[in-house]
């Protein structure tokens, strides 16, 4: 990677003559007017823009991605029906790039697609202007120097009627173009505000350096994305899932125009959050890869040799259903948001429904009952034990393979029982959780004990003994902040309960509410709730989330 610089005018040049290209992974075009406003503002005060990146490819119709040319200088953004689009080189397009050196646009779109916009074309048929006569308000709250405006033929005529001097921007593109020329041609060689305003703008085209990185000699596509990730500063940062997900628009866009796969996976996505989850396109991508029994690498080359995009179009619909009904059964399940802490371990349960054809099962029967069970114990164990914490690819092949031509979820012949099957040793671990991380282990034991948890409500862990009281009367940390010792609390609950004194909050309460405590998280009936009595109370309390647990070892 080399550090190099080129005059603006000569990029756009590369631009115009279609030396600079594309690659189906970037965002289309998003900035407004006041952006490229500010933009050619900061260039003619000579301030410096961030440095963007290119990737040299010698030949672009030998790698497996879709390309496109820049926007149309001339751009349109009426409407979603009235927008201008990039063209996509097809093909036949590509070959005529065969044995000619171009560079991709890895990190600039945004800006260079502004630049050219601004000196050689137009914003929904509005040009950009220069004021020649006053420079802007001194008070636009931007930093803003110079009065540049976007304006119609017929605004700006009215302007120039008035007596006012503005000159088109894109003038200064014009190969015999002169600022001193101008100035005289125009009888404003006196006028100071326009010698300034011009002399910075043609220095702006003819001088100013627009630095960038160029990437050479490399035509691996995947280690290029990575840099890519890494790298690009504009906007919302991307993820691999992004730049994977654009490809499969592109690819999408070839075969159905009104079909988008970018509305697809987002629609997904919001279909899970409807349900009170959240995932992301990188976890919709990996379960694209998970259905389709191909491999997980997240790579341009597996997209298009696994044939995903395909794959995914022809089954939309099951997909989308499966996915959702997994999510689905997971709320089932009694489990919330914050207690799925590996959302790659409901990936599984998709692919068992998909591959069953089971986006409409209702499981109230006994074979369906039992497969239920199989699934939320899987999940519970999965997510107590960390299953995906590691190699997660590795494991979810594995998974997979366990369940792949199964019609009842069983992982029999899981590689691995050992890092997902429950063991007494492992539940006495769970107990000493403490509670910066007990939610999970928590929200399981309510699901478990057929005490579920309401979704429409938030909880808090909260110290059923309370820190304070533990450390006066010097109760060790491995008593007073472990499970069995926590409890969840509705959040609003819990702040007026506030650290008090169990005992005397619960003397607050009458029988009714007393009771329902007792029942709603797991007290023991004989438990005594002062403190001299915690370590008696801990250890009734361990003993009945140890029967509970119990539900997850296997055969249970």
């Amino acid at each position: 990677m080399s550090y190099q610089s080129k005059k603006l005018y000569q990029f756009m040049a590369d631009v115009s003559h279609n030396n600079m290209l594309l690659p189906a992974l970037q965002r289309e075009y998003t900035w407004k007017p006041q952006q490229i406003v500010t933009l050619i503002d900061s260039l003619m005060q000579e301030y410096p823009i961030n440095t963007m990146m290119f990737w040299e490819v010698q030949d672009i119709s030998k790698l497996p991605l879709d390309f496109y040319l820049f926007l149309d200088p001339n751009y349109l953004n009426n409407s979603s029906e009235d927008k201008s689009t990039n063209t996509l080189l097809n093909s036949d397009g590509k070959k005529r790039f065969q044995d000619r050196p171009v560079n991709v646009v890895i990190d600039g779109q945004q800006r260079i697609t502004s630049l050219y916009i601004a000196l050689y074309g137009s914003y929904n048929e509005k040009k950009l202007y220069l004021n020649l006569d006053h420079e802007a308000p001194a008070d636009n709250g931007a930093g803003m120097k110079f009065d540049l405006r976007f304006l119609t033929e017929d605004d700006a005529e009215k302007l120039k009627s008035k007596g006012e001097n503005w000159i088109k921007v894109n003038e200064v593109a014009s190969s015999n173009f002169s600022a001193f020329d101008y100035l005289v041609d125009h009888g404003l060689k006196d006028n100071k505000v326009a010698r300034k305003a011009l002399e910075q703008l043609e220095k702006m085209y003819k001088a100013s350096e627009i630095n960038y990185y160029l990437i050479s000699g490399n035509d691996d596509i995947d280690s290029v994305l990575d840099i890519f990730v890494r790298t690009n500063s504009g906007g919302k940062p991307l993820t691999k899932g992004d730049l994977l997900l654009s490809s499969l628009t592109t690819d999408w866009a070839k075969g159905d125009e009104s079909t988008n796969a970018r509305l697809f996976v987002e629609g997904i996505i919001k279909n899970v959050k409807d349900l009170s989850f959240c995932i992301n396109k990188d976890w919709v991508l990996k379960c694209f890869l998970v259905l389709k029994d191909s491999s997980l690498k997240m790579t341009v080359a597996t997209f298009k040799q696994e044939h995903i995009s395909g794959f995914v179009f022809k089954n939309k619909d099951a997909i989308s259903d499966s996915i959702n009904k997994a999510f689905t059964l997971v709320r089932d399940f009694g489990l919330q948001e914050s207690a799925l802490t590996t959302k790659l371990a409901v990936i599984p349960i998709a692919y068992y429904i998909f591959k069953n054809n089971l986006q409409s099962a209702t499981f109230n029967d006994t074979t369906r009952k039992e497969n239920f069970y199989a699934m939320r114990k899987y999940l519970f164990c999965a997510i107590l034990n960390n299953l995906f914490a590691g190699q997660s690819d590795n494991k979810l092949q594995e998974v997979r393979a366990a369940l792949r031509d199964k019609s009842s979820f069983t992982l029999e012949t899981f590689k691995r029982p050992s890092e997902i099957n429950m063991t007494d040793e492992r539940i006495k671990e769970l107990l000493q959780t403490q509670k910066k991380d007990a939610f999970p282990l928590l929200n399981i034991i309510h699901a478990l004990g057929l005490k579920p948890l309401d979704s429409g409500k938030q909880y808090d862990v909260d110290h059923i003994f309370p820190v304070k009281q533990c450390k006066t009367c010097g109760v060790d940390k491995s008593v007073y902040d472990t499970v069995p010792n926590l409890e969840l609390l509705e959040s609003s609950i819990n702040r007026s309960k506030n650290a008090k004194d169990v005992a005397y909050w619960t003397g607050l309460k009458n029988d009714d509410e007393r009771v329902q405590w007792h029942a709603n998280n797991f007290i023991p009936t004989d438990a005594v709730l002062e403190i001299d009595e915690i370590n008696d109370f801990v250890k009734k309390r361990s003993g009945i989330f140890e029967d509970i647990l119990e539900k997850l070892k296997p055969n249970k």
